[in-house]
């Protein structure tokens, strides 16, 4: 199921079009970079997910299984978390604390207007020590630096359970040291949070992430496989004991069989841990039909190369 569907969308602003037929679709669970110059249109985009801009008569757009002009907006925002480095601007005099910055999550006000539960505070808290963060919670949030504002905000966002998450431009005012503390803040986030969508909206190519991937890796598992068979050929060669290369390679040749392959669909599954795993479909898989041994069938070995170039090449 998609996270965003969107078809044929234009969006004009004071008579200017700013987005000219968009047609994208994000998966639940996936991770998406948007790389775009100031004015191509990030924002406006943005804008249309959360329901402030609107596409002219004609396009769909969807979000976590809703179509746009059928759905409460108020009620769909909830499970929609938009980070933005710019929120912080909305603070005015109020010295809010992260605490409170935190506990404003659930309403989508920003700072504390009422009295939080108990259960509020535990969940804020906890976010916050996941985060690395719980010596923010009585900081006031003029004080901090931009990295550990952008911090506040995304455990403010975390506290909703929210299924979309909207990172837009959250390195922008960032020095170098302030990016990477970012970048490995929602690098965790990721990891602990796998079914959580995420778009990152940025300006810099060097803020895009390689495919945060937590388990055992299909491409990985066929570099060992390889490995150990080529272990084996040198081992013949140099007049030792091949035996337990030969076992081992084996066994990782039925496991990965075992755990990869999905015969029903004809692919591999990307990531492997424990009982769960990935299945999205990545380029990763064909280095795992490339190498010299080869762990599976022919026809096995094709039905992957077709699917990824069915789903994958553009």
């Amino acid at each position: 199921m998609n996270a965003v569907n969107i078809e044929n969308a234009k969006v004009f602003l004071s008579g200017r079009e700013i987005l000219h037929n968009i047609n994208w679709q994000v998966k639940r669970g996936e991770r998406c970079f948007i790389l775009g110059a100031n004015g191509a249109g990030k924002t406006t985009l943005v804008r249309m997910l959360m329901g402030y801009a609107w596409p002219v008569f004609g396009a769909t757009v969807e979000v976590l299984g809703h179509r746009f002009g059928t759905v409460n907006l108020q009620e769909l925002r909830k499970r929609i978390a938009w980070v933005s480095p710019l929120m912080h601007q909305w603070l005015g005099d109020r010295e809010w604390t992260g605490r409170e910055m935190v506990l404003s999550g659930p309403d989508a006000t920003i700072g504390l207007f009422r009295e939080p539960t108990a259960e509020e505070e535990d969940r804020a808290a906890a976010l916050m020590e996941s985060l690395r963060a719980t010596h923010l919670m009585e900081r006031k949030v003029l004080t901090m630096s931009s990295g550990e504002q952008v911090k506040v905000l995304i455990a403010r966002a975390l506290m909703t359970n929210p299924e979309l998450m909207i990172l837009d431009e959250p390195s922008v005012y960032l020095d170098i040291a302030g990016r990477e503390f970012l970048l490995n803040t929602i690098d965790e986030l990721a990891a602990a949070h796998p079914q959580l969508t995420i778009i990152f909206i940025t300006q810099r190519i060097e803020d895009i992430l390689p495919t945060p991937r937590h388990g055992k890796p299909v491409e990985i598992n066929a570099y060992w496989y390889n490995a150990l068979r080529i272990m084996d050929i040198f081992a013949e060669k140099l007049g030792k004991d091949k035996k337990d290369y030969a076992q081992l390679a084996e066994q990782v040749k039925a496991s990965f069989l075992a755990k990869f392959y999905m015969e029903d669909k004809g692919y591999l599954k990307d990531v492997v841990s424990g009982t769960k795993a990935d299945e999205q479909i990545r380029c990763n898989q064909i280095w795992a039909v490339s190498m010299p041994f080869g762990m599976l069938s022919a026809q096995q070995e094709q039905s992957v190369v077709d699917t990824v170039r069915r789903h994958l090449h553009t």
